[in-house]
């Protein structure tokens, strides 16, 4: 018997493309149509019968969308560019593969998940259903991370708070800027090291790469750079 919601994540791992649902409030994703996506001539399905909407059943976070992408960067570095690949060594190809199969694991066997009873979506099986405005993208296009025939890397969905965002205290806001920025200039000293063995953790996303190649490849997105060029506002 399957666990309670373990589908739902698996469901968004397969598909080329996923585009999530939300409910009118913004306030939760309620579920996804999976599929191959909108012919870009006729702004249809490219093939409707091979779509699927889910309905989550369970409570989905946008760090799930994270680790989703985790594994899905992993097949498409492996596969797609086989030849820089096999230049790191079988050590980097290792921890690549084991930070795959951690981030899935996670995904099944993680914290249990509150039930959560989804409202319909308004049109079941319809694409670019999204706000633009809303839409979390990232600056792996066109990168080996993010392949053109394997599994593009699926995007986040803003939502809003419930609660609203707490007070920063100010008490000590520079000092903690200031160690941020050095950690930040470390990353990137970081992500050029053809030596490195153990995880890294980026502390702006709260985050663990396990090779210096994907750290490379998240200093690219867009969620980085944001919360990096922030500490400098």
């Amino acid at each position: 018997m399957a666990k309670n919601g373990l589908l739902r994540p698996i469901n968004r791992i397969d598909p080329k493309f996923r585009e999530i649902r939300v409910d009118q409030k913004k306030e939760n994703y309620i579920g996804a149509i999976c599929g191959l996506g909108v012919d870009r001539f006729s702004d249809q399905p490219a093939m409707p019968d091979h779509d699927m909407e889910v309905a989550f059943d369970t409570n989905i976070t946008l760090e799930d969308i994270f680790k989703i992408n985790g594994v899905r960067m992993a097949i498409n570095i492996v596969l797609g560019s086989e030849q820089a690949v096999s230049n790191w060594g079988e050590d980097a190809i290792y921890r690549l593969q084991d930070s795959a199969r951690k981030k899935l694991m996670s995904l099944i066997q993680g914290t249990t998940r509150e039930p959560f009873d989804a409202p319909s979506t308004d049109k079941p099986y319809k694409w670019n259903q999204l706000d633009p405005e809303d839409i979390l993208g990232h600056d792996l296009q066109n990168t080996p991370a993010d392949s053109l025939v394997l599994l593009h890397l699926h995007k986040g969905v803003y939502l809003r708070s419930e609660g609203g965002e707490e007070e920063e205290d100010e008490i000590g806001v520079e000092e903690a800027t200031l160690e941020m920025r050095r950690h930040a200039n470390w990353l990137h000293q970081a992500a050029t090291s053809a030596t490195s063995r153990e995880p890294i953790v980026c502390r702006l996303c709260n985050m663990t790469w396990q090779t210096p190649q994907l750290l490379q490849l998240h200093l690219e997105t867009r969620r980085h750079k944001d919360k990096e060029n922030a500490l400098y506002d």
